[in-house]
C-alpha cells in the first residue's frame, strides 16, 4: 500500500487589522495607495470598512490580500492627473464618513463607512465661488461649487479614480441663517470648520458638522494647513456657512493664507482643495 502525503499549503487570509504581523514586510507608503490592488477593485478598501476596530481616529492600518501586505498611514500621498495638471493627495483618516448606499462595496460591512478618506494637498489650479449671488439663504447645498464639484471637477479626475470613488453623506448647517444640519450624498466635497480645526469658532452648525479628521489631529498647526492654489498660498474654502449674517450677503467660512479660520463672502473666489472617499 502506497501512502501519498499532502503539503498543505498555509495561506494569509485576507483581513485588516491594526497592528503589524512579526517576520511580514509591508508595502508602504506611496507605493501602498499606487498598488494596483487598490484601484482594481474594491476590496482592500472593503476589508478596512467592514473591520469595526478602525475608526476615524486610527493613523495606521495593515492589510493581508491576495498573496500580499500593505500598511496604508495617515498622511500618506499619491498623485492623481485632473485637466492636465497633477496634483498630490493626502491619506486623511480611516471609516469617517458614513456610506450613502450601504452596500457600495457590494456587501454590507461591520461600520457602513467608506474606507478612506483623501484631501489635495494643495489646491485646485483655479479658484472658484462658492455662490455667485451670495444670498442668505446660500448653503453648501445649494451652492454653485458644490454643483462644479461634482460635476466639472468630478468629471476631470480619471476613470480609474472615478471607479473607485464612493459616494458619502456628509452633514452641514443647511445656510446661513439656520443651524439645522442637513445631510447631502458628495463624491467630491470640502470640509466643514470643525473636521479641520476640532473646533467651530464661525461655523453655523457648530461641532454638529463633523469630527476632526485624524490627519489635523496629528498636524494641527496653522502651518498644516497653509495650501496654495498654482505655487501662492490663498484662502481656502471649507463647506461651513458663517453663523455671521452680514448686511452684504452671505459668508462662509474658509482658511486664510496662513492656516487660520477665517471668513469669505460667498461671491470670492478662492481655493478649493477638494476631498473624496474610496
Amino acid at each position: 500500500m502506497i501512502y501519498v502525503r499532502r503539503r498543505l499549503e498555509l495561506t494569509t487570509p485576507d483581513a485588516a487589522y491594526l497592528a503589524p504581523k512579526s517576520g511580514v514586510t509591508y508595502i508602504s507608503g506611496s507605493a501602498a495607495l499606487t498598488a494596483s490592488a487598490l484601484w482594481s477593485s474594491d476590496d482592500i478598501p472593503a476589508l478596512i470598512s467592514n473591520n469595526a476596530n478602525i475608526t476615524s481616529a486610527t493613523q495606521t492600518v495593515y492589510v493581508d490580500y491576495n498573496g500580499a501586505h500593505y500598511q496604508f498611514s495617515v498622511g500618506d500621498a499619491l498623485t492623481v492627473s485632473m485637466n492636465g495638471t497633477t496634483y498630490a493627495w493626502r491619506l486623511m483618516g480611516f471609516n469617517h464618513y458614513d456610506l450613502t448606499t450601504a452596500t457600495a462595496y457590494g456587501v454590507a460591512t461591520a461600520t457602513g463607512k467608506a474606507a478612506m478618506l483623501f484631501q489635495m494637498i494643495d489646491c485646485f489650479g483655479t479658484t472658484q465661488v462658492m455662490k455667485r449671488d451670495y444670498s442668505r439663504t446660500t448653503g453648501w447645498g445649494n451652492s454653485d461649487l458644490r454643483s462644479w464639484m461634482g460635476g466639472t471637477l468630478y468629471g476631470y479626475l480619471p476613470t480609474i479614480t472615478q471607479n473607485r470613488i464612493k459616494t458619502v453623506n456628509v452633514r452641514t448647517a443647511t445656510s446661513v441663517n439656520s443651524a439645522t444640519i442637513a445631510t447631502t450624498a458628495e463624491t467630491l466635497f470640502l470640509p466643514a470648520e470643525v473636521e479641520i480645526f476640532g473646533t467651530a469658532t464661525y461655523a453655523k452648525g457648530g461641532t454638529a458638522e463633523g469630527t476632526q479628521y485624524a490627519w489635523y489631529t496629528a498636524h494641527n498647526s496653522a502651518a498644516d494647513r497653509v495650501k496654495a492654489v498654482a505655487g501662492t498660498a490663498k484662502s481656502w474654502w471649507t463647506r461651513s456657512p458663517d453663523r455671521y449674517v452680514s448686511s452684504e450677503g452671505a459668508i462662509f467660512v474658509s482658511v486664510d493664507q496662513s492656516g487660520r479660520t477665517s471668513w469669505v463672502y460667498t461671491d470670492s473666489a478662492v481655493g478649493v482643495p477638494a476631498c473624496f472617499c474610496i
